[in-house]
């Protein structure tokens, strides 16, 4: 827990975004040690946490990819993709937990080298992935509803590259201004 803590005080640069992102984190640091009660179980995989951050290629390999027998790290080093840092989340838990079974989770933000990590409100850019290992099994599957995942999974890499360089529908505001942040 202390961890968790830790990192939300320590949030990264630039200063707009340690300060959103820091009182983001520090209220589910928050919410997690006001559960930790009945969140038994909860446990933080800090060093694939650690290899995620970094695009390490050995923390991605853990990751399914079609046609890549290193898994992610393959695919994101073909497409030219990283991981956003501070994104990265790993954790295990022995029950549910809302929608969540039991298991062990991943989840991140990625992006396009070259390509800003963060809009100027402090939100990542890029797209999300989530994938979950079952109690008992030694591979990661997408999560339910984790559609750029099950992409990456399937190796369709058309839809991840057009999500992260096509321009959103024009009548969505909002995303056509976080998408003109995040791709100059």
């Amino acid at each position: 827990m202390r961890t968790i803590i830790e990192r939300a005080f320590t949030a990264h640069q630039p200063t707009t975004a340690r300060y959103v992102g820091g009182w983001r984190r520090l209220w589910a640091a928050g919410l997690l040690c006001a559960l930790a009660g009945t969140a038994s179980g909860y446990v933080q995989d800090l060093e694939f946490e650690r290899q995620l951050h970094h695009s390490d290629a050995r923390g991605l390999a853990r990751l399914p990819a079609a046609r890549f027998n290193n898994g992610v790290a393959g695919f994101f080093r073909a497409h030219g993709l990283y991981v956003v840092p501070y994104t990265e989340m790993a954790w295990c838990q022995d029950r549910a937990h809302g929608v969540l079974g039991p298991g062990c989770y991943v989840e991140f933000f990625f992006q396009l080298k070259g390509l800003p990590p963060r809009e100027a409100g402090g939100s990542p850019c890029g797209l999300i992935g989530r994938w979950h290992r079952a109690p008992g099994s030694n591979t990661y599957v997408p999560t339910p509803g984790a559609i750029y995942a099950a992409a990456i999974a399937a190796g369709d890499w058309h839809k991840v590259i057009a999500a992260l360089t096509e321009s959103p529908n024009p009548s969505q505001s909002n995303d056509s201004r976080r998408r003109d942040e995040c791709t100059s």
